[in-house]
């Protein structure tokens, strides 16, 4: 095991308004690592989403506890640890090699050549596995109040971009698929913009 330069541990009930405080938590802990503004928009995103994963799907219909490890390695290396104690995801099937099947992994590119070579029921169940995980967290964002809502602009952009470029790549499995995925994105499109939310210029 690989000695740790420096560590903190942080735990914190699976509230809503936590995830804020983990994914500032979290910048503030790598920051001794000097990286840049990109990197640390990436460590970010990635504490957002793990502990908003906790909070939406660990502990559905009550509180727990979800613990944050973050370490400094040899080298440089941070490491950060989400963990809970909740029900976790049932009926889900885990994909082969254990590849969950959301855009940061891939899958609409996946998507792409899957459908690119004829192979439409496979092509379509990497579509509709990204949009699901995406429409999920920006449904999530959504519901939460104003101030943590403002807090989570650029989570919801984020989101919001990757439900577009999947209707795109949902047009290669069906004209109909396109159809019903803009649709659900214009109407959480309403929801955004109705909170106060704003795209970048560029991007409207």
């Amino acid at each position: 095991m690989t000695r740790a330069e420096n560590y903190v541990v942080l735990e914190f009930l699976s509230r809503s308004s936590n995830e804020g405080f983990a994914r500032i938590a979290a910048a503030g802990f790598a920051a001794q690592l000097d990286p840049t503004l990109d990197e640390l928009g990436d460590i970010k995103t990635a504490v957002s989403e793990a502990v908003t994963n906790a909070i939406v799907h660990a502990y559905p219909d009550s509180l727990g506890k979800v613990v944050m490890k973050l370490k400094i390695l040899k080298g440089g290396m941070l490491e950060i640890i989400i963990r809970d104690w909740g029900c976790g995801i049932e009926n889900v099937e885990i994909p082969a090699y254990n590849v969950t099947l959301d855009y940061m992994s891939g899958a609409l590119d996946m998507a792409r050549g899957w459908l690119m070579t004829g192979q439409k029921a496979k092509g379509k169940e990497y579509v509709e596995a990204v949009w699901k995980n995406a429409s999920q967290y920006l449904n999530y964002y959504l519901s939460l109040s104003n101030d943590h809502f403002l807090q989570s602009q650029n989570d919801c952009i984020r989101q919001i971009m990757i439900m577009q470029s999947t209707c795109d790549v949902a047009g290669m499995v069906s004209p109909q698929l396109e159809q019903k995925y803009q649709k659900q994105l214009n109407n959480l499109y309403t929801l955004y913009h109705g909170r106060g939310g704003r795209m970048p210029e560029g991007n409207q």
